[in-house]
Protein backbone atom coordinates (compact mmCIF):
# COMPACT_ATOMS: atom_id res chain seq x y z
CA UNK A 1 0.00 0.00 0.00
CA UNK A 2 1.64 3.24 -1.31
CA UNK A 3 0.30 6.78 0.41
CA UNK A 4 1.32 9.44 -1.60
CA UNK A 5 0.38 13.68 -1.23
CA UNK A 6 -1.07 13.32 -4.81
CA UNK A 7 -4.33 14.37 -5.73
CA UNK A 8 -6.87 12.16 -7.84
CA UNK A 9 -7.81 12.90 -11.36
CA UNK A 10 -11.35 13.98 -11.68
CA UNK A 11 -12.36 10.68 -13.82
CA UNK A 12 -10.60 8.91 -11.00
CA UNK A 13 -12.63 11.17 -8.21
CA UNK A 14 -15.82 10.83 -10.07
CA UNK A 15 -15.81 6.82 -10.03
CA UNK A 16 -15.25 7.23 -6.30
CA UNK A 17 -18.12 9.64 -6.33
CA UNK A 18 -19.88 7.39 -7.62
CA UNK A 19 -19.22 4.30 -6.15
CA UNK A 20 -19.99 6.00 -2.52
CA UNK A 21 -23.26 7.41 -3.80
CA UNK A 22 -22.41 10.78 -3.22
CA UNK A 23 -22.93 12.14 -6.60
CA UNK A 24 -23.66 11.55 -10.39
CA UNK A 25 -23.90 15.05 -12.13
CA UNK A 26 -21.32 16.65 -10.99
CA UNK A 27 -19.28 17.19 -14.25
CA UNK A 28 -15.30 16.49 -14.96
CA UNK A 29 -14.47 19.86 -15.54
CA UNK A 30 -16.14 21.17 -11.45
CA UNK A 31 -14.34 18.16 -10.17
CA UNK A 32 -10.99 19.36 -11.59
CA UNK A 33 -11.85 23.26 -9.89
CA UNK A 34 -12.51 20.99 -6.66
CA UNK A 35 -9.14 19.30 -7.24
CA UNK A 36 -7.39 22.10 -7.64
CA UNK A 37 -8.98 24.54 -4.93
CA UNK A 38 -8.04 22.39 -2.41
CA UNK A 39 -4.79 22.19 0.01
CA UNK A 40 -4.15 18.85 0.19
CA UNK A 41 -4.65 15.32 -1.27
CA UNK A 42 -3.99 12.16 -0.37
CA UNK A 43 -4.15 8.83 -2.13
CA UNK A 44 -3.57 5.38 -1.61
CA UNK A 45 -2.63 3.26 -4.44
CA UNK A 46 -2.43 -0.54 -4.79
CA UNK A 47 -1.18 -2.43 -7.51
CA UNK A 48 -0.92 0.65 -8.83
CA UNK A 49 -4.63 0.81 -8.71
CA UNK A 50 -6.40 4.01 -6.79
CA UNK A 51 -7.44 2.82 -3.65
CA UNK A 52 -8.53 5.88 -1.74
CA UNK A 53 -8.19 9.18 -1.58
CA UNK A 54 -9.13 12.46 1.50
CA UNK A 55 -9.02 15.90 0.78
CA UNK A 56 -7.96 18.93 3.14
CA UNK A 57 -8.65 22.55 2.88
CA UNK A 58 -6.55 24.54 5.33
CA UNK A 59 -6.05 28.15 6.45
CA UNK A 60 -2.55 26.56 6.86
CA UNK A 61 -2.60 28.33 10.50
CA UNK A 62 -5.66 27.24 12.87
CA UNK A 63 -8.07 25.27 10.81
CA UNK A 64 -8.18 22.36 8.55
CA UNK A 65 -11.31 20.57 7.23
CA UNK A 66 -11.09 16.92 6.02
CA UNK A 67 -13.35 16.29 3.33
CA UNK A 68 -13.85 13.01 0.65
CA UNK A 69 -12.46 10.12 2.80
CA UNK A 70 -13.34 7.79 -0.18
CA UNK A 71 -12.36 4.28 -0.67
CA UNK A 72 -12.82 1.56 -3.51
CA UNK A 73 -15.43 -0.22 -3.07
CA UNK A 74 -12.81 -3.74 -3.59
CA UNK A 75 -10.62 -2.37 -0.98
CA UNK A 76 -12.98 -1.18 1.82
CA UNK A 77 -12.17 -2.56 5.26
CA UNK A 78 -8.83 -3.18 4.73
CA UNK A 79 -6.90 -0.58 6.37
CA UNK A 80 -6.98 2.14 3.03
CA UNK A 81 -9.13 4.61 5.34
CA UNK A 82 -7.08 4.23 8.16
CA UNK A 83 -3.84 5.13 6.56
CA UNK A 84 -5.55 8.21 4.81
CA UNK A 85 -6.87 9.69 7.90
CA UNK A 86 -3.65 8.74 9.89
CA UNK A 87 -1.50 10.77 6.75
CA UNK A 88 -4.21 13.68 7.14
CA UNK A 89 -3.82 13.76 11.14
CA UNK A 90 -0.21 14.53 10.45
CA UNK A 91 -0.04 16.45 8.05
CA UNK A 92 -2.26 19.18 10.11
CA UNK A 93 0.03 17.91 13.41
CA UNK A 94 3.02 18.66 11.23
CA UNK A 95 1.51 22.16 10.54
CA UNK A 96 0.15 22.90 14.29
CA UNK A 97 -3.49 22.98 12.56
CA UNK A 98 -5.61 23.52 16.24
CA UNK A 99 -8.48 22.60 15.04
CA UNK A 100 -9.40 20.18 12.66
CA UNK A 101 -13.03 19.37 11.91
CA UNK A 102 -15.05 16.84 9.35
CA UNK A 103 -18.36 15.56 8.94
CA UNK A 104 -18.61 11.89 9.26
CA UNK A 105 -21.23 9.68 7.05
CA UNK A 106 -24.00 8.05 8.95
CA UNK A 107 -22.34 5.49 11.25
CA UNK A 108 -18.97 6.50 10.96
CA UNK A 109 -18.58 8.05 14.09
CA UNK A 110 -16.43 5.39 15.71
CA UNK A 111 -14.10 5.53 13.08
CA UNK A 112 -12.94 8.77 13.42
CA UNK A 113 -12.73 8.64 17.00
CA UNK A 114 -9.89 6.52 16.80
CA UNK A 115 -8.19 9.27 15.11
CA UNK A 116 -9.06 11.51 18.07
CA UNK A 117 -12.12 13.04 17.04
CA UNK A 118 -15.33 14.24 19.01
CA UNK A 119 -19.23 14.53 17.98
CA UNK A 120 -19.88 18.51 18.93
CA UNK A 121 -23.24 16.93 20.39
CA UNK A 122 -25.51 13.90 19.60
CA UNK A 123 -27.71 16.22 17.78
CA UNK A 124 -24.92 17.59 15.12
CA UNK A 125 -22.68 15.43 12.57
CA UNK A 126 -19.47 17.49 12.74
CA UNK A 127 -16.73 16.57 14.55
CA UNK A 128 -13.83 18.39 16.03
CA UNK A 129 -10.04 17.52 16.60
CA UNK A 130 -8.64 20.06 18.51
CA UNK A 131 -4.71 20.29 19.71
CA UNK A 132 -3.78 22.87 21.58
CA UNK A 133 -0.22 24.37 20.22
CA UNK A 134 2.09 27.05 21.52
CA UNK A 135 1.99 30.02 18.49
CA UNK A 136 5.64 31.34 18.86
Amino acid sequence: MNIDCLAPTSKELSELYQQAGWTNHASLEALQHSIYASSCWFQVSIEEKLAGVVRLQSDYIRYCCIYDLLVDKDHRSKGVGSALMEAAVQWCDQRQIQIVHLWPATGRIPFFERFGFQSLSDKHPMMIRSCSYTID
